[in-house]
């Protein structure tokens, strides 16, 4: 079951419509475009590492870019699309520091899929060149609106039934606990951002779930969705003060 909700890595979620060159993405928006800009002035021959490649969007990125040594790591041959990368079939739920030591490795919205942060964490920083970088993603479930999504239903962003079964999300990440797994890993923190804000992907979400509704004449669901929304108007302002906003972390990390 585990390894069924794995491979359902964003498959059923409408981040899905989202492609590069044809390749679905299978993320959030922004997120490949924002986490690319810490690895655009890289040396085209950098040795790098894309971890849980999915269907390969990002690694194609890479090599259209002119990155020249890229080794992609997925449990899923079968799904992966991109070419001019050197494929490695892995489950990342089990060791995997054996496979090489690279200057930058990437995990771009993986990590919530996994059995065991800590271990995974371990295993990079013992594949991670000395001077080499991490660049990992991960949802921020301590945005606004995922505290205002706890108050109105008791659910995180990112962590409702409809993403264990469709996207595979088993694991939640507070920002002090991944720091935490963080140092424990000999790993700092060299830079912090985000994809986009969050409220404005709730917003967004929220239309787009409304418009469904209503082209499916489901009215007293339509109903739901928009006093759900209407609630989360005026929970908002309660959570501008709190954590960033931002919808998804993304961390640069280097060896300390």
């Amino acid at each position: 079951m585990l390894k069924e909700l794995q491979g359902n890595k964003g498959r059923e979620r409408s981040g899905a419509t989202n492609t590069y060159k044809g390749i679905p993405m299978f993320c959030d928006l922004f997120l490949h475009e924002r986490s690319f800009t810490y690895v655009e002035k890289e040396a085209k021959n950098t040795r790098i590492l894309v971890l849980g490649s999915g269907s390969g969007a990002f690694d194609q990125r890479l090599v259209d870019h002119g990155f020249t040594n890229v080794t992609s790591v997925d449990f899923r041959p079968d799904f992966f699309r991109a070419q001019g990368t050197t494929f490695l079939e892995r489950d990342l739920n089990y060791n995997f520091s054996d496979i090489g030591t690279y200057d930058l490795i990437i995990a771009i919205e993986l990590i919530e899929h996994l059995e065991n942060p800590a271990h995974f964490l371990r295993n990079v920083s013992m594949c991670l060149a000395p001077s080499g970088k991490l660049i990992v993603t991960t949802p921020n479930i301590e945005s606004g609106p995922s505290r205002a999504s706890f108050f109105i239903q008791s659910t995180l962003s990112f962590f409702t039934q409809a993403d264990l079964i469709g996207s595979g999300h088993i694991t939640l990440l507070p920002q002090h606990i991944f720091l935490f797994h963080v140092h424990n890993a000999g790993l700092v923190v060299h830079k912090q951002d985000y994809n986009r804000n969050a409220w404005g992907a709730r917003f967004s979400s929220n239309r787009n779930e409304i418009f469904s509704t209503l082209k499916t004449f489901s009215l007293l669901r339509a109903l739901n969705v928009v006093l759900k929304t209407l609630l989360l108007i005026l929970i908002s302002p309660l959570t501008l003060l709190k954590r960033s906003n931002g919808n998804i972390h993304i961390y640069v990390l280097r060896k300390s």
